[in-house]
């Protein structure tokens, strides 16, 4: 197996562990709830064939709800999120970055092509987890601010992992 499958997998295990031991466990208000897990499915190879990244999500999703007791919720928004980012994918990678296979983390692409890529789908992952989760839409404002608090954290938890431990690529 390559090395880079084998850090891939070994931070995964870690970054999951770190989701459901400490993060799920963090009661920072009742409006925030960061889900930095998704980095997992947003870190895969770009050229990855669409459906091992839709079965990824789903089995990562499927082990958070089995370790939060969420009975299928995670599961079937990170499969959701999986099917959103391929097309996006395809739409704002350049051909020859999709060939090569690039995994979009920070110093393999431009920061702020990051930062986008990031906030939008983790306003997308929480806006479907907390319309799924609530079910209503009697309560809608504090489900807005719901998914924009635990949103706008997990983009800066994300930020914060990935400028600790990738370093910038030189593409020399």
């Amino acid at each position: 197996m390559n090395n880079i499958w084998i850090r891939t997998i070994f931070g995964g295990l870690l970054l999951l562990a770190f989701q459901i031991l400490v993060v799920n466990g963090l009661d920072i208000d009742a409006h925030i709830h960061p889900q930095i897990y998704i980095l997992l499915l947003l870190s895969l190879p770009v050229n990855l064939p669409h459906w091992i990244s839709i079965i990824t999500g789903f089995f990562v999703g499927y082990a958070v709800d089995w370790f939060s007791d969420t009975q299928g919720l995670h599961a079937a928004t990170l499969t959701m999120l999986a099917y959103i980012r391929y097309g996006y994918l395809k739409a704002a990678i350049d051909k020859d970055q999709y060939i090569e296979g690039i995994r979009p983390v920070y110093g393999n692409v431009e920061n702020v092509w990051y930062l986008v890529y990031v906030s939008i789908f983790s306003f997308i992952f929480h806006f479907i987890l907390f319309i799924l989760e609530d079910f209503t839409f009697n309560h809608f404002g504090d489900t807005l601010l719901k998914i924009l608090y635990s949103s706008s954290l997990s983009v800066l938890l994300i930020l914060l992992i990935q400028f600790t431990f990738n370093t910038k690529v030189n593409n020399d």
